[in-house]
């Protein structure tokens, strides 16, 4: 005969061991979420101490690290701001120029009315520009330069920087004009005057401050003068003269070729049309 009293009692205990059990486990978990022991803030701002002293002595890479740490660890104890800046400065130092470009770009979205914004925004296209020198093959990165300083200049127009800033604008600008210039030179080479024509055509509209430009006028005048397009070349020798005082000499000479160019088109021209009266009496 079964002893229910004993099996309830067997229950019971059951459940006791059940439930400290899942008590057990509950303060594990609790522990270990508490990690590191201590008061959360205090924690934060030993390691802000740490990763300071490490910036200020230009101990960059260990700086990195730290910093790093209480981007992650650190969220809503008032370190944010200025941990997020040291760590571009400590890229930027570095010269980890993708790493800090990215770490400028979140302080200036997340901090845009920060004292040092404007350092963030101004050293942020600097990244950009020292990112497009790596490769001159690719010129997103120097469009990404373009777009940054264009930023830079329309956010902060009264800044101290602007001369700087128009400085490496000049630089960007004559840097893509420079790869426009040799590609219309390489279309000349292959003896593709029509193709020379148009990439310089627009290279001497696009980049009007290029030291390219007298170049650029010389080779599209003979461009011109090569496809027979002589009120074009014209264009070019009265644009030349004009923006090039002392090119007079040398526009008065250009002007002899396109006259000269012309006559003996006009002359091959005709003789082309008798040949072809000629021929249609010759078939009659």
């Amino acid at each position: 005969m079964l002893n229910f009293r004993n099996c309830n009692q067997n229950k019971i205990v059951s459940n006791k061991v059940a439930s400290l059990t899942l008590l057990a486990a509950f303060a594990l978990l609790a522990g270990c979420s508490s990690a590191p022991v201590g008061d959360r803030t205090q924690v934060c701002t030993a390691m802000y101490n740490d990763a300071e002293k490490q910036f200020t002595s230009q101990h960059w890479s260990s700086a990195q690290g730290k910093l790093e740490k209480i981007l992650t660890e650190c969220h809503g104890t008032g370190y944010m701001e200025r941990t997020q800046f040291m760590l571009a400065e400590a890229d930027f130092q570095l010269e980890e120029w993708i790493e800090a470009r990215g770490e400028y770009t979140t302080f200036v979205l997340n901090f845009p009315s920060a004292p040092t914004a404007e350092t963030a925004a101004f050293r942020k296209a600097i990244s950009a520009f020292k990112m497009s020198t790596l490769d001159m093959r690719d010129d997103s990165p120097t469009q990404t330069a373009v777009r940054d300083f264009e930023d830079f200049v329309s956010n902060y127009p009264s800044s101290a920087l602007i001369d700087s800033a128009t400085k490496y604008q000049d630089s960007l600008s004559n840097r893509l004009g420079e790869k426009d210039f040799q590609t219309a030179f390489l279309y000349w080479r292959m003896d593709e005057p029509l193709a020379t024509a148009l990439y310089l055509k627009s290279f001497i509209r696009d980049y009007p401050n290029n030291p390219r430009q007298f170049e650029a006028h010389k080779l599209i005048i003979d461009a011109y003068l090569s496809i027979e397009q002589f009120d074009q070349a014209q264009y070019y020798i009265d644009h030349m003269s004009s923006l090039f005082p002392q090119s007079k000499d040398l526009a008065l000479s250009r002007q002899g070729d396109v006259s000269k160019a012309r006559a003996k088109a006009e002359t091959r021209a005709k003789d082309e049309q008798k040949q072809n009266v000629y021929r249609k009496e010759d078939q009659l």
